[in-house]
């Protein structure tokens, strides 16, 4: 069974984290796979928008699969590595040049609010949970986004785009419009 499975239905690419018996924890190959189809998928002309959800409807996903933090974290060198790993994930949804969306059923826990905050746009069922169970032990996410790209800006008077104004004052397009 492969753990991270890529749907299509016309235009749209879904990436489905497929480890429901964890509650979809990412594990290390995950990430990296995670990764390598976002840039696949952005350079694919046929996908118009990402959709990312988790297999099942109790979890998005959990989650850093922790059962693997004692090979993969137990040093310096190797969490340097494992970060590096997730960093590449979060920053090719992030700078996909197409739309991305995080579809939520149920928890949606640790790295995996780190995955959906850096898709575009959120969508939670009814009921999902969210937390980030690392901040009780002092462990914090690396910012994913500038607040600028958390903010809509345009002039009081006349909104034209939820994008930030261009060099020339007035608004730009979207990325993906």
């Amino acid at each position: 069974m492969t753990d991270i499975l890529v749907e299509h239905d016309g235009p749209v690419a879904t990436v489905v984290f497929n480890r429901p018996k964890v509650r979809n924890a990412i594990s290390l190959a995950m990430w990296t796979e995670l990764a390598r189809v976002t840039e696949g998928l952005a350079k694919d002309d046929s996908v118009r928008a990402i959709v990312y959800r988790g297999a099942g409807r109790e979890a998005f996903a959990s989650g850093a699969d922790i059962s693997e933090f004692e090979e993969h974290r137990k040093d310096t060198a190797t969490a340097l590595r494992y970060n590096a790993q997730t960093s590449a994930a979060y920053t090719a949804i992030r700078e996909c040049p197409k739309p991305t969306v995080a579809m939520v059923f149920g928890f949606c826990m640790g790295g995996a609010m780190a995955v959906a905050m850096a898709c575009d746009l959120r969508f939670a069922a009814e009921g999902s949970k969210f937390g980030i169970p690392a901040a009780r032990l002092s462990i914090i996410y690396g910012a994913t986004r500038s607040a600028s790209s958390w903010t809509s800006w345009a002039p009081p008077t006349r909104r034209t785009s939820s994008t930030p104004p261009g060099p020339s004052g007035t608004a730009r397009r979207s990325r993906w419009a």
